[in-house]
């Protein structure tokens, strides 16, 4: 990865990109996503851009939507951050943004999109929507398609222990942290676990005051007893499901 470092340098001084962020082709771009892997991959478009596919490993922050600029948090500034969105105005702004907020490396795609498609590099099928709220004990909360916050409110209630995971689709650490808690509600039978997609359930976000993903909440007779912003391992979950148990 750091012998592009020199080139990405140089292109940035004769690109259209911030003088912040350094402007790669595509080609450069696919390499330096290969490099190491230790890349996270922003594609800053809207849903309804995704219908060709999505670089790969890419998750979408839309910018237009404010999504990068609520949930930038949700990315490790130490580690290389690669935008790119259908031509490169978005990137530009967002590389700008990350660079004001204490990232030290950033990358935009010149082109965009458009360009990497013009030079035949692959796309992957963008993920689809994501499902309707999924509750266990088959309890839907769903009525009509509308998240029913007061049916959320009455089974927080009623439920001594309920995990809830507040996620997005285009959240990394939310993928990471997706099969530690379909282990936990697989083995904690006993307590209430459900995931919340942000996006779609926004107003349970918003009632809940929730700005970053993930975000676990985790209830005791009600009320919240443990809140955590970010990954976590998954002992630390289960530790916490046996203090409230108490």
């Amino acid at each position: 990865m750091r012998n592009n470092l020199f080139l990405a340098t140089l292109l940035a001084l004769t690109s259209c990109a911030s003088e912040d962020s350094q402007a790669l082709d595509p080609k450069e771009f696919s390499d330096l996503i290969h490099s190491s892997g230790d890349e996270q991959v922003i594609d800053l478009r809207a849903t309804e851009e995704l219908t060709d596919g999505q670089v790969a490993g890419a998750v979408q922050m839309d910018w237009n939507s404010g999504a990068l600029q609520k949930n930038y948090a949700s990315l490790d500034k130490e580690r290389p951050v690669l935008v790119y969105c259908r031509t490169d105005n978005r990137s530009i702004k967002a590389a700008e943004f990350l660079k004001n907020n204490g990232f030290k490396e950033v990358y935009v795609l010149a082109g965009g999109i458009t360009k990497w498609k013009e030079q035949g590099l692959p796309l992957e099928i963008a993920p689809p929507p994501p499902p309707p709220l999924h509750v266990s004990k088959a309890t839907s909360l769903y009525q009509g398609g509308k998240i029913d916050l007061a049916l959320y409110n009455s089974l927080i209630k009623s439920t001594p222990v309920v995990l809830v995971d507040f996620s997005a689709v285009w959240c990394g650490p939310c993928k990471i942290l997706a099969p530690k808690i379909a282990e936990i509600e697989h083995e904690e039978e006993d307590i209430l676990v459900f995931t919340s997609d942000v996006d779609r359930d926004k107003e349970v976000a918003m009632n809940m005051g929730i700005s970053a993903m993930p975000t676990l909440l985790l209830y005791k007779n009600g009320e919240i007893f443990w809140k955590q912003v970010g990954l976590v391992d998954k002992s630390v979950i289960v530790d916490q499901i046996k203090k409230a148990r108490l």
